[in-house]
């Protein structure tokens, strides 16, 4: 009987992207997920001591960082001793193993598994977990079904808002961003398609995607900088005018076309997970109401004194020097950037496992309202190196040997305009969104101290690192 569905930002591989990321535990996502489930528990109606306390660690978690990772029994939730071996089982369960096969987390690789006559509209958002899955799902729906499939991705975060919200993170994206009251789109596609034989009238465009950045970027009442955006449609993605060029890491800090000379010198930097870079704004995280832990969508690369993993700085990280900034010349004229996002580096490390995070950034140039501009994060992406080509184990590696990887973006949709600057970020956390790897070769939960990790990242023209964008036109 099932006729029509409307799916609102689900995945197909919550091991790879979500509830882990490419190897990384996404504490950012999974701690503040877990309280909120064990709060509103039948255990915890029944032990109002213990959702006192739930409570008040849910409001304070930024209190939390220094603790972690978690002990078993160090936290409120050791009272529910189901959302305690739920929370470790997510956190520590670090390799591709059963666990992650659940039908419920995993719809990848059971494409033949889902009935064909299904009208399917996918929702997601350019900043919400699932927006890779969604354009899997979407592609490999449009093999399989015989009936409409359809996606919609807005400038959202995942949350109930999505369809109607207008501000993410730093940014207002204008009344434009808000598509459509969200009852009106649900009901709207299940009109067109129920019953079975229903005639399908005002059907959708195959992909409706938000084009972020378009505003003239001055700072709006509230406090957020005007990004803008406009709608956009496509019968397929990526858009057919979509070409993946290559952006090099050149020496000096230099974000080109132009591939590095042959003997350009590596760059190099320290990471200690004892003082992890921290991660302000995501396009991996949830709307979660604890400002002083993590701050999910697009944000300005400028810590927050009041942002616990910021220890009272406020400095923008472009000034910390465990991470590496390759920043293109101003632009001479707009340039769109629509699709995947890749990163390939060659890299080398002292420690036998350890972490590289890669982040995008619309850079705008100093103003009235920002004298110092604006370094606004668009997308990023972290790999475990032990998880480096998609292994499903993990394996350490040799320490010094050097390695090609590829560290995956979530997709996106920007306009760099005319005078802004394309620039890549590279480090080795973003903490505490993501559990801090000890370079040990233990995993975060199990390891007994922390080393120092001396990280090298080449970009010569033997070992050309560089970031894929899809430019359109």
């Amino acid at each position: 009987g099932l006729c029509a569905q409307v799916l609102r930002d689900a995945g197909t591989n919550y091991y790879r992207r979500m509830l882990r990321y490419h190897g990384a535990a996404n504490i950012g996502a999974i701690l503040p997920w877990i309280l909120d489930q064990a709060i509103g528990s039948r255990e915890a109606q029944g032990d109002p001591a213990a959702r006192k306390n739930l409570r008040r660690m849910r409001r304070a978690l930024g209190r939390w960082i220094g603790r972690l990772p978690l002990d078993r029994g160090g936290s409120p939730l050791a009272r529910l001793p189901l959302y305690e071996d739920l929370y470790f089982s997510l956190v520590d369960t670090a390799d591709d193993v059963q666990f992650w096969h659940n039908p419920a987390a995993r719809l990848e690789g059971r494409w033949d598994e889902y009935p064909t006559d299904v009208a399917v509209l996918l929702i997601s958002g350019w900043f919400a977990h699932h927006c890779a899955a969604n354009f899997d799902k979407f592609s490999e729906f449009r093999k399989r079904l015989s009936r409409p499939v359809a996606l919609i991705v807005g400038p959202w975060l995942h949350g109930p808002d999505m369809l109607e919200a207008t501000v993410a993170g730093d940014c207002d994206f204008g009344p434009a961003a808000a598509l459509a009251p969200m009852h009106e789109v649900w009901l709207g596609w299940l009109d067109n398609f129920l019953p079975a034989n229903a005639v399908v009238v005002n059907a959708l465009p195959p992909v409706q995607y938000f084009l972020m950045g378009t505003g003239p970027g001055h700072r709006t009442p509230a406090g957020h900088v005007f990004h803008g955006g406009t709608w956009k449609s496509s019968s397929c993605w990526p858009p057919t005018d979509a070409h993946q060029i290559d952006f090099y890491l050149n020496e000096g800090g230099l974000l080109s076309r132009n591939p590095p000379a042959s003997d350009a010198a590596a760059s190099t930097y320290l990471f200690d997970p004892a003082d992890p870079c921290p991660g302000i704004g995501s396009s991996n995280l949830q709307v979660v109401d604890a400002p002083d832990f993590v701050l999910p969508g697009p944000r300005d690369q400028r810590c927050r004194p009041e942002l616990a993993a910021c220890r009272g700085s406020s400095m923008p990280l472009s000034s910390r020097s465990d991470l590496l900034v390759f920043q293109s010349e101003p632009l001479a004229g707009d340039v769109e950037v629509t699709g995947d996002i890749r990163v390939k580096l060659w890299v080398r490390s002292s420690a036998p496992d350890t972490d590289f995070v890669a982040r995008l950034i619309d850079v705008y140039p100093a103003s009235d309202d920002y004298p110092e501009g604006i370094a606004l994060a668009i997308c990023d992406g972290i790999l475990r190196f032990r998880y480096r080509g998609g292994r499903p184990r993990g394996s350490l590696v040799t320490p010094g040997s050097v390695h090609q990887i590829e560290i995956e973006l979530n997709p996106t949709s920007n306009l760099f305009k005319a005078g802004h600057g394309i620039r890549l970020d590279i480090t080795s956390s973003a903490w505490p969104q993501y559990d801090v790897n000890p370079n040990t070769g233990a995993l975060p939960g199990e390891a007994t101290s922390l080393a120092v990790a001396r990280q090298t990242v080449f970009h010569d023209a033997r070992r050309p690192s560089r970031v894929l964008l899809p430019l359109i036109g």
